[in-house]
């Protein structure tokens, strides 16, 4: 019962790794989104 614990965490905290790369790398996006949004926001107001 103990080595199936433990092969259980090993996976948990393989999976929890994983989930923090997707957090990690989709709010990396949402600044790049907010970026785009300023730029063009930006070149809006100096075609003007």
């Amino acid at each position: 019962a103990a080595v199936i614990s433990q092969q259980l965490m090993q996976q948990h905290e393989a999976h929890l790794e994983e989930l923090m790369d997707v957090k990690e790398s989709a709010e990396e996006y949402e600044e790049m989104i907010e970026l785009q949004i300023e730029w063009e926001r930006l070149r809006r107001l100096t075609m003007d």
